[in-house]
C-alpha cells in the first residue's frame, strides 16, 4: 500500500507496478486484504492493469471465502449484473452475498442499503417495505454515527 500511496515528496518513490507486484504476492499466500485489492484492480483497471472481469470476480471470491466483507459486497453487485461469459446475473445470489456483508460483525454501510433496496424491489427475496426500511434505517445509523 506504501508504494502505491506514496507522494513524491517522502522517502519513499510511489511505484503502482511494484505495488501490484507485492499485492499479487500476498494475495497468492492467500492475504484477503490484497486479494480483495487485486479484485478492485481488475474491476476499474487500477494500478496500470486492463479492466478483467474473469479476473476480479475470481479474488473478490477467495477474498469472501475468507469472510472479507468488501468482496462480499463486491459479489454482490456482480451477480446482480452478471458478465457475459464470465458470471451468469442472479437475484438470488446478489441477494446472498448482499447479505452476508450486511449481517456480518462490522456490517458495511453500502451493503446495509443494498440489502434495503433489494428488499424494497424484490431482488433475490420477497417484496416487504417493512423489511426494507429497517434496512435502510440501520444503514443510516451505520453511516451517520461511526465511532
Amino acid at each position: 500500500m506504501l508504494y502505491e500511496t506514496a507522494n513524491n515528496g517522502g522517502k519513499l518513490i510511489r511505484d503502482e507496478n511494484y505495488a501490484f507486484e507485492l499485492y499479487e504476492r500476498a494475495a497468492r499466500f492467500g492475504y484477503k486484504i490484497a486479494q480483495a485489492r487485486l479484485g478492485r484492480v481488475y474491476e476499474f483497471g487500477e494500478l496500470h492493469r486492463p479492466i478483467d472481469q474473469r479476473a476480479s470476480i475470481a479474488w473478490y471470491t477467495r477474498a469472501a471465502a475468507q469472510g472479507e466483507h468488501e468482496s462480499e459486497f463486491r459479489l454482490s453487485g456482480w451477480y446482480l449484473t452478471g458478465a457475459q461469459g464470465v458470471l451468469e446475473q442472479s437475484d438470488t445470489e446478489a441477494y446472498l452475498w448482499a447479505r452476508k456483508a450486511a449481517t456480518s460483525e462490522e456490517p458495511l454501510p453500502q451493503a446495509l442499503f443494498a440489502m434495503g433496496y433489494y428488499t424494497e424491489v424484490g431482488i433475490g427475496c420477497p417484496r416487504s417495505l417493512d423489511e426494507a426500511k429497517r434496512w435502510y434505517g440501520r444503514a443510516a445509523c451505520k453511516f451517520f454515527f461511526r465511532p
